[in-house]
């Protein structure tokens, strides 16, 4: 029955990140709302959201050290497992479960989530290259996953724009946000008082990578002029 079968995750480390944080998050969430086992896949056992997790959740750590390396042992554990569902997130990370499963039989419903816009491969040759193949995969596995969600309408556009087949079977949901009661707002109000900021600016959080679109901020950002911009109290 499916209720016997357990829900997992697949990701290759739990190191500092957005996708490692929203597992850890859903993974916890769940532990609550269902009576199925959660299971968290990795290729490697490491990465300091690792101690984020609930003790009920079930690591399993497939010690190949990278996702491009871990088909044959994520399909062993499908084939072995058989999960009722396994929930994978980034690009390239999408494509390797979905191969996976294929090797295994088919064994369970993959669901993929997409939490960076498909961008125009950009960089050197080698990134180019595969950024190419990463993106040919999508277009020609993508259609094979029995759900892909995306985290925003903008994300699910640019993934049609890519000629990436999901519509009959997508679903835009935003990230979990995590509430944490240890955390003293006052002490960040504080915190935030002292530092100097003009009246027109924009506060932006992430990895400087293309992925995280930058560029587009600060070229957006370029062509705003403050005064057309409505103060929020």
């Amino acid at each position: 029955m499916n209720c016997c079968r357990p829900i997992s995750f697949f990701i290759p480390a739990l190191n500092c990140g957005g996708a490692q944080k929203v597992v850890v998050n859903l993974a916890n969430a769940l532990v609550d709302l269902t009576d199925n086992q959660i299971h968290v896949v990795l290729a490697r056992c490491e990465g300091e959201f690792l101690a984020g997790l609930r003790s009920e959740i079930i690591v399993f750590d497939l010690k190949t050290k990278r996702a491009s390396k871990s088909i044959f042992a994520l399909a062993r554990y499908l084939k072995s497992v058989r999960p009722h569902v396994i929930v994978s997130s980034m690009s390239y990370v999408n494509v390797v479960c979905i191969i996976a499963s294929f090797l295994a039989g088919k064994p369970c419903k993959v669901v993929v989530r997409e939490d960076s816009v498909v961008r125009r491969p950009s960089g050197g040759f080698a990134d180019k290259s595969m950024c190419f193949l990463i993106q040919f995969l999508m277009r020609l596995l993508y259609p094979y996953a029995n759900s892909v969600v995306t985290i925003s309408d903008s994300v699910l556009k640019s993934i049609l724009d890519s000629k990436i087949k999901v519509k009959n079977k997508v679903y835009v949901i935003g990230n979990p946000v995590c509430v944490d009661s240890s955390i003293e707002s006052k002490r960040i109000i504080d915190d935030t008082a002292e530092l100097s900021l003009p009246d027109f600016f924009i506060c932006a959080i992430g990895r400087l990578t293309d992925a995280k679109g930058f560029d587009i901020l600060l070229d957006a950002f370029s062509k705003v002029k403050p005064k057309s911009v409505k103060k929020l109290h």
